[in-house]
This record gives C-alpha cells, structure tokens and sequence, in this order.
C-alpha cells in the first residue's frame, strides 16, 4: 500500500490539458488512486463557477482547495470547511492602486466569478485568450467591475489582476505588498490577491487537520508560482513538465507535461 494517502492537483497547466480538458487516461488513473486509498482533491485558484465545465468527472474528488486557498470545500457532502474573504478597506486601495490603469479584473467568491462585460473581447491584450470561452459560459458580467467591488456588497475571496505586461504586474505588487494581504503570481501576467496568509499551502495544512492525516502523507503537483506554498507543504513535491523553473527548481519530481497526462504517471509510479 502506497504511504500516500492525499493527492492534491492543480487544475490549469497539471489536471487540465492545453485544451482545457481532463483526458480519459488521466480520469481512469485517478479512479484507480481512489479504489488504492489515496484521496484526490484540488489545488486550484478556480471558484466553483470555473468548475462548471467538469462536473460530470468531479466524482473522483474527495475535496478542494479552491480560489487559491480562500475556500474549503468537501464534494462528498457538499459543504464549505473554511472561506476567507478580503476585508473592505483593502478592497478601497487595491482599486485605487489600479484606477485609470488598462487592467484586467476578476474577482471570485464562493458562488461567482465576475468580470467587466468590455474586458471578454480583449482578453488576449491579458494573456488570457484561451479562457475565453469559459469566462463567456459562466462569469457574472458587470459594466464597472471597480464599482461592482466598491459598492454591490458582495465579498471578495479572491482578486485577479491581469496586465499587459510582467513589467505592469510588478509596478502593482509595489503598490500593494505592504498591506496585510497575500500576492501570488499565476499566469503570464496575472497578480492574485487573497487575504493575509491565505495561499493554497495554507489551505493544504487545514485540510490535512481535517482529515488527520500528516503532510508527509500527501503528493501535491502544480505548474506555476500559486503552487509553490502546497508543494512546500507536501511530503512530494511534483512539477508538471511544462511547469516553470520556480517550480521544477523546487519540486522532488518532475513528471511529464499537462498534455501528456503526467498526472497518470505520478499515479502509477507513486500510489499504485
């Protein structure tokens, strides 16, 4: 029997394909995990929202660490462990360090993801052309999306905030890296903004207490900065093939890339 009992994926760039699928052969190795005893959740920056596309094959998932660490959740009884959100005064200066500047915002909470209506025709200006279908299918669209964070009285797990450049999304962190809040780079050009010490390791270490199981028990493996708390975090750390070098340099493993199902190697060679 395999000593671990926790597999935690990140969804872009390691569970997902290049064409934002989840293949048959990856699906069919994680089936397997599960009947081997080791539990499959996510790791992702996804709201539920994002998840829509994929919900026939979230069968295989036991729980997830959602909007970057922001949100809990266990699939099997559908209910949220934990949830954090960005508090209001932050709120103010993050749209301030932002206003007048060509940025693209999404902000996330439990049940939305919610972009500015103009901004789904420009998304390849952001580097985020390939998403555009989904966002189209299942984001809520404002016409002013700093108003909407501003005034409409929802809350903020998390924040996106897309540039046109890496030059551009360091000028913002400068901006804002001395508020009590965490940044995490994803993407090309995108600055996430969760609250203070709220990153997907954070996440991990929740849901390992929940399920009494140690870190040491668990694989994480993901592809870009967002993943570097959970890999930290995990007994084996394992980088995507097509992961940056952040992560390769950090990580235990590297298996093989996102549209080679590098995930159903880990599989076979870690749990099975």
């Amino acid at each position: 029997m395999s000593q671990y009992k926790l597999l935690a994926l990140d969804m872009d760039g390691t569970l997902l394909n290049s064409k934002k699928e989840i293949t048959e052969h990856t699906y069919q190795a994680l089936e397997r995990a599960n009947e081997a005893g080791c539990q499959v959740c996510l790791s992702t920056g996804r709201g539920f929202a994002e998840l829509k596309d994929y919900e026939r094959q979230m069968d295989i998932l036991s729980h997830g660490i959602l909007i970057s660490g922001g949100c809990i959740y266990d699939f099997h009884n559908q209910e949220v462990l934990s949830q954090r959100t960005i508090e209001r005064e932050f709120i103010e200066q993050i749209v301030a360090a932002i206003a007048d500047r060509d940025i693209m915002v999404q902000v996330l909470n439990q049940t939305l993801s919610v972009v500015e209506k103009s901004i789904l025709s420009r998304m390849e200006d952001f580097y985020m052309g390939v998403y555009t279908p989904m966002y189209e299918e299942v984001t809520t669209k404002v016409e002013d999306i700093r108003d909407f964070l501003l005034h409409s009285g929802e809350d903020a797990t998390k924040i996106n905030l897309y540039h046109r450049s890496p030059k551009e999304r360091e000028k913002t962190l400068q901006l804002l890296k001395d508020l009590p809040l965490s940044f995490a780079y994803s993407e090309q050009t995108s600055l996430e903004i969760t609250p203070q010490n709220i990153d997907k390791g954070a996440g991990l270490k929740f849901l390992c207490e929940k399920l009494s199981i140690s870190p040491d028990e668990v694989i994480a493996v993901g592809d870009a900065d967002n993943d570097l708390p959970i890999l930290r975090e995990a007994g084996l750390s394992v980088a995507m093939g097509n992961a940056n070098d952040h992560v390769k340099e950090l990580a235990d493993v590297v298996t093989g890339d996102n549209d080679h199902d590098g995930i159903a190697e880990i599989v076979e060679r870690y749990i099975l």
